[in-house]
């Protein structure tokens, strides 16, 4: 214990030197009370609201709709995805039947070259 503690003690004791005053909590909210500034008197002419007050409830009444036309957006953009793939596999399963129908034009390209199967066969072996 230091020595400015030891005379603290000495002079103050164990007592709490801190004390609410008598009736300090009776007296707490009337006086909060009077201090508070009085509220403006409500008007009761009518203001036309500003344009960013009419905007607002718009909005408000409005996102259901919005909500509504998102999930449009959504619903038409993953069918035309599935559209496209349904295209792109016609379009593979044409080109597929175009290269079945192509062997014909490789016949006749080995013809014209005098390449028979053996000489294709050598020449991808090497």
């Amino acid at each position: 214990m230091t020595n400015e503690e030891k005379y603290i003690r000495e002079h103050v004791g164990n007592r709490t030197p801190f004390k609410v005053p008598d009736g300090y909590f009776e007296r707490l909210v009337p006086e909060l009370m009077e201090r508070l500034p009085e509220r403006p008197a409500v008007s009761l002419v009518y203001e036309k609201p500003t344009v960013m007050a009419r905007v607002r409830p718009l909005f408000n009444k409005m996102r259901p709709v919005l909500y509504a036309a998102a999930v449009v957006l959504i619903a038409v953009f993953c069918v035309g995805v599935y559209l496209d793939n349904e295209n792109r596999e016609a379009e593979r399963q044409q080109i597929a039947s175009q290269m079945e129908t192509s062997d014909d034009y490789y016949n006749e390209v080995a013809d014209y070259a005098m390449v028979d199967n053996i000489e294709i066969y050598a020449c991808l072996s090497e």
